[in-house]
């Protein structure tokens, strides 16, 4: 009986576990996932931490719009390019405010420098419809003779439907120049703005479908997940503005379709300041400027100061004057200091601080409130290069360590190991042969004399990087030819050929076979040594030419004006 007892029992007990398990199985696949997005016409909005099939789906359904309307050749023509940008122009003038408002709301900036991150772009886009049937045109070149009738071209294609991703520290700016490369070389595309601006990227998602078509201009927001499967999608251009971390994650999904991209890094960018500056005053004036504007969070500005030790102690002095003049005794309490974007990228900030050494001038880890996305401008004097962290990683917050050089060759080793291939260098010299010097000694994608900041508003300087910093450059033209590929035609006749002109007894052409004695000494030599002729000199050029030159020789001898009179008479 007891047997019999404690068998019933544990069959009980068993009956009970296997329901307990079904009944949590069913709680598991009724379950629904949680919205992470709200899809509204062509944007996916929401927390970038699930990812739903949803978002995989819209995603997948615009890029397939997007190449269906570039491969059909609607993008092509100089109509549709022009019509694109000036809706683009009629977005950024309606809603500049807005833009203006958001950029300020996401990082606290200024209104007067947040408005030239818009107004830069308006003349931008003036600027491609001043200049786009002149980019449009293609080249012509010299043909060689043995070709001859015929002429060569070299012409601007789109590369296709794009992809342009954007940065958080300057979120209307980085995003929409590119767009105007784009719009301008024939490209659609499809915009990703920066999840960590979310006023920015709120207000994209609603401007975009409001003023395009999808299948022209469309806009994703979303975090990593969402980024990541569209960087999975077969695109025909990648454009990447951020950290090098992630542009290498850009370039390892671009390679699996073998996508060009362009990749605009960051880097620790000098500002070397020589015994023979100019002025000291005005260099540290611009230095304090560029690093400090926007709280630092500039991928171009200078991410330390090297100078000669024979001035540093006056540089020292006119950066912290030039802070003080700027930002007040209390930078915290002033209009005019910007935000780091987040509570984790002041964090970040912190803690290089705290892993470096060296003189603090100004600021300091006292003043910093990582809650406010908060930290001061901070000035550090003599770090230890190789031990601070200031030295050894890109800060992307207002810190700025200066250290000093002795001579040309101590700056250019210490320059090259900080980053041997920074995004620009600013030189700060008044001799013309110190500032060649540097130029021919140390890389960097960009170089500035005597200033700092200003190719990012001038159209007339390719913008990018080059190893570590990036490849591929922008603005203005190089905008276009960013987003374009020189396309080699060449116009030959379809009967006439100069090569038979060449005497190749037993042969037709000295271009075919057989070969012969005659054609083994001349080709090689015609192949090198003759001439190429210039694009008039074609079939149709020549005849009308010879034409003309018969008309002027019979005007000449009388033989025309006697013809012409017999026929008026005649008549």
């Amino acid at each position: 009986r007891l047997r019999l007892r404690l068998r019933l029992r544990l069959r009980l007990r068993l009956r009970l576990r296997l329901r307990l398990r079904l009944r949590l199985r069913l709680r598991l696949e009724t379950a629904q996932p949680p919205k992470a997005h709200r899809i509204r016409g062509t944007a996916a909005i929401g927390k970038p931490s699930t990812m739903t099939d949803a978002f995989k789906a819209e995603a997948g359904g615009l890029h397939s719009s997007l190449r269906r309307r570039f491969l059909a050749g609607e993008t092509r023509g100089y109509e549709w390019r022009r019509k694109q940008l000036k809706t683009l122009g009629k977005l950024l003038e309606e809603h500049s405010d807005s833009l203006i408002g958001a950029i300020v709301a996401d990082l606290k900036r200024p209104w007067s420098e947040a408005a030239m991150e818009v107004k830069i772009l308006q003349r931008e886009i003036n600027d491609a419809l001043r200049n786009l049937r002149s980019w449009m045109r293609p080249t012509w070149h010299w043909t060689h003779m043995l070709v001859a009738p015929a002429k060569q071209e070299a012409r601007p294609e789109p590369l296709g439907s794009a992809l342009v991703i954007g940065p958080y520290n300057y979120p209307v700016n980085l995003l929409i120049s590119p767009l105007i490369g784009a719009l301008s070389a024939g490209c659609n595309v499809m915009l990703k703005p920066s999840e960590i601006s979310k006023s920015c990227e709120r207000l994209f998602s609603e401007l975009i479908p409001r003023y395009f078509e999808r299948e022209d201009v469309c806009c994703v927001t979303g975090g990593v997940p969402e980024t990541t499967t569209i960087l999975a999608l077969n695109w025909d251009f990648v454009f990447f503005t951020g950290s090098r971390k992630v542009g290498k994650v850009v370039a390892s999904a671009c390679a699996q379709h073998l996508t060009p991209n362009v990749l605009e890094l960051g880097g620790k960018a000098a500002a070397l300041v020589d015994s023979s500056v100019t002025s000291v005053t005005e260099a540290a004036k611009r230095i304090v400027w560029t690093k400090f504007v926007n709280a630092g969070q500039t991928c171009m500005c200078p991410d330390y100061v090297i100078c000669h030790e024979s001035v540093v102690d006056e540089l020292c002095e006119e950066l912290l004057r030039w802070t003080k003049t700027f930002y007040g005794e209390s930078p915290k309490a002033s209009p005019d200091f910007a935000r780091l974007v987040s509570p984790a990228h002041a964090r970040h900030v912190v803690h290089m601080l705290e892993e470096s050494d060296g003189e603090v001038l100004c600021g300091g880890l006292d003043a910093a409130d990582e809650e406010a996305c908060y930290v001061p401008p901070t000035i550090i004097k003599n770090p230890t290069l190789g031990r601070s962290a200031v030295l050894s990683k890109e800060i992307f917050g207002p810190v700025l360590p200066v250290i000093t050089f002795s001579t040309f060759e101590d700056s250019v080793d210490k320059i090259t190991t900080i980053d041997a291939e920074p995004l620009a260098l600013y030189i700060f010299s008044g001799s013309t042969s110190v500032q060649e010097r540097y130029l021919a000694q140390v890389r960097s994608g960009d170089a500035i004399i005597n200033d700092c900041f200003v190719q990012a508003g001038l159209d007339g300087v390719p913008f990018g990087g080059v190893g570590n910093s990036g490849y591929g450059c922008y603005h203005g033209k190089a905008s276009f030819d960013a987003f374009s590929y020189k396309r080699g035609v060449v116009h030959r006749h379809g009967y006439l050929d100069a090569a038979v002109l060449v005497p190749t007894p037993g042969s037709i052409n000295i271009r075919y076979p057989p070969d012969n004695p005659t054609r083994r000494a001349l080709l090689p030599l015609l192949v090198r040594y003759a001439p190429a002729l210039p694009r008039f000199l074609t079939l149709g050029n020549l005849i009308g030419v010879t034409v003309l030159a018969v008309l002027i020789t019979t005007f000449k001898n009388g033989m025309l004006k006697e013809g012409l009179r017999k026929a008026i008479e005649y008549l």
